[in-house]
């Protein structure tokens, strides 16, 4: 038996919490350490998470704006489906897109505009799809 390698690892563990996830219905908890703060949030309370540099910051429901050290990327792979990545420096909760502005901007329910980036059109809108496909989930935000 070989040993995995830790992207296969790490893979695997995030496949295993979205099941657990889906199945069980227990929220995920996002931890971060802002400077030299931990906070805690579910994935419901982030509206989007913008890259600055090889930084994310967070914009959550209540206002705040939280700074990360880690690369949007790697919140990409450990956030549910519903976030898309709409620029390569801008992944949005789907939940919280209102409406389509022009064809590349992207109107938020809190007012913001964020950027819809020519070959994210197409992942878009499947996106898009299947979330008006899908039961939605109990947010309390909305």
């Amino acid at each position: 038996m070989t040993d995995m390698g830790y992207l296969a690892r790490k893979a695997l563990f995030n496949l295993i919490v979205r099941i657990n996830t889906m199945l069980l219905h227990v929220p995920i908890l996002i931890r971060i350490r802002s400077g030299r703060i931990r906070h805690e949030f579910t994935p419901d309370q982030i509206v989007q998470v913008q890259s600055v540099g090889n930084y994310s910051m967070f914009c959550l429901t209540d206002g705040r704006q939280l700074l990360s050290c880690r690369t949007l990327k790697l919140y990409q792979d450990m956030l549910p489906a519903y976030f898309i990545r709409v620029h390569r420096r801008c992944l949005v909760n789907g939940y919280f897109v209102a409406q389509r502005i022009d064809t590349d901007r992207l109107l938020l329910h809190t007012g913001e505009e964020v950027p819809l980036s020519r070959r994210s059109i197409g992942h878009y809108r499947r996106c898009t799809n299947r979330l008006h496909s899908q039961p939605r989930p109990a947010l309390a935000y909305l």
